[in-house]
């Protein structure tokens, strides 16, 4: 029997995750080393002193039983039954909880219980296992951090494989003048200018549709009739078939720099039409230097 205690903790001692169990009033009955590790409570100072609710923050769990109250449409007490109601009841009992270490930091952690059944089915206590997902969640904030600041600066905008739009961010809304519900479902020509011939946009897909990045200058139509150019890059993403499921344009706009170069090259022809009219026409002046400029 002691041979068999012996290797039952080898076994959770060496897993990766907290493991712990308690008896049907909460007290913690077993403990293993990543929970001590993970924690910073030994398991001698716990097992049959305390509950698990010493690792939770109050407001959390007041929050989930309300939570658990609607969901299972009965009132769900603000104490040992938010951890243990749905394994009671065998339901998947799964959550994101945030940990109080005995240092006072917190810990972001899933925690799944399950309910320990004797021969009878009757419930003599419960399994609790916890794994750390700080590493995680730091990468889904760093994650959400560059989404934030692309979608500060650039207009952003996904089609799926047809090239009917599935998501557009606030600055395609903003700079096209349609709202999102305007633009979802539709594909771009809603925002097409006709002022690019029918073989720039072909070749376009052409690239794309074959798993190719492209990128290019587009003059788009904005909902009241104005017209505004967008610096552009189409990326495919392919499913594991190498089939191209979605497409994600990035844009920024360029208008006014496209503005400034056209109104640079109406000057320049101006100017070029003027040398070579210029003997026909007995101008007293040279234009090589005006011409330098641009």
């Amino acid at each position: 029997m002691k041979d068999i205690y012996s290797f039952q903790k080898a076994i959770l001692d060496a897993a990766g995750s907290a493991i712990f169990t308690v008896n049907n009033d909460g007290i913690i009955t077993s403990f293993n080393l990543e929970a001590e590790k993970m924690l910073g409570d030994k398991a001698v100072d716990v097992i049959g002193r305390a509950t698990p609710a010493i690792f939770h923050e109050k407001d959390e769990v007041l929050s989930r039983s309300k939570i658990l109250s609607k969901e299972l449409n009965e009132p769900v007490n603000p104490g040992f039954d938010v951890f243990v109601v749905k394994a009671r009841k065998n339901l998947p009992n799964i959550s994101e909880w945030t940990y109080i270490r005995k240092n006072g930091t917190k810990l972001p952690v899933v925690l799944s219980i399950t309910a320990l059944r004797d021969l009878d089915g009757k419930v003599f206590g419960y399994l609790g296992i916890a794994t750390d997902v700080s590493e995680h969640k730091s990468k889904q904030k760093q994650q959400l951090d560059h989404l934030t600041a692309l979608n500060k600066h650039a207009i952003v905008a996904n089609t799926d494989a047809e090239g009917k739009i599935t998501y557009v961010n606030d600055k395609f809304c903003e700079i096209s003048q349609y709202s999102r519900e305007e633009l979802i479902g539709q594909d771009h020509s809603i925002v097409n200018s006709r002022y690019h011939p029918k073989d720039f946009m072909r070749e376009m897909w052409g690239i794309i549709s074959k798993g190719e990045v492209w990128k290019g200058e587009i003059k788009n139509k904005a909902k009241d009739g104005s017209f505004y150019w967008v610096d552009s890059t189409i990326v495919p993403f392919m499913d594991a078939k190498g089939k191209v499921y979605q497409y994600v344009s990035i844009r920024t706009d360029i208008t006014k720099r496209k503005e400034r170069e056209l109104e640079l090259q109406s000057k320049y022809d101006e100017l070029s039409l003027l040398e070579v009219y210029k003997d026909i026409f007995k101008l007293p002046y040279e234009l090589p230097e005006l011409l330098d400029v641009w």
